[in-house]
């Protein structure tokens, strides 16, 4: 009730700038390491990237925290919709295909076989799609009953 209601920056609107700002850096991250994995700025190494994931958990943790504050706003009608349950899904996919990315990344800056490139560019089209769809799916929770 006090996030929904408090006139403070620290209700509802500070958590959701909050929720918007982890988004931002996990998915724009996200979107740098995977249009380089599909040959955008083909100068920069992938060893270069690396550091990028540090955000991307960094992202991920900020929008767990504030997501679960924004989901105790209004639990039971977001706990009813089934457009909740699919974004969730699709975040777990995107974090599975993101650990799975630097686990790949990491054994290829270490030297070890790498994984083939054909399969690096279709697991770097996977994260784009799925944080996509995952955002839509976040806005029309917003607007169903």
């Amino acid at each position: 009730q006090w996030i929904n209601e408090s006139e403070t920056v620290f209700g509802y609107s500070g958590i959701l700038f909050l929720h918007t700002l982890g988004l931002a850096v996990a998915v724009g991250a996200s979107v740098v390491v995977n249009l380089r994995m599909l040959g955008a700025a083909s100068r920069i190494s992938v060893g270069a990237l690396l550091p990028l994931f540090r955000f991307m958990w960094l992202g991920l943790v900020v929008n767990v925290l504030s997501g679960a504050l924004l989901f105790a706003a209004d639990a039971p009608r977001k706990a009813a919709n089934p457009l909740f349950e699919f974004k969730l899904a699709l975040i777990a996919l995107a974090v599975a295909v993101m650990a799975l990315m630097e686990r790949w990344l990491l054994q290829e800056e270490s030297g070890a076989p790498g994984v083939p490139q054909k399969r690096l560019n279709r697991l770097a089209i996977a994260p784009l799609l799925i944080w996509a769809t995952a955002i839509v799916a976040g806005r029309l929770v917003a607007y169903t009953f």
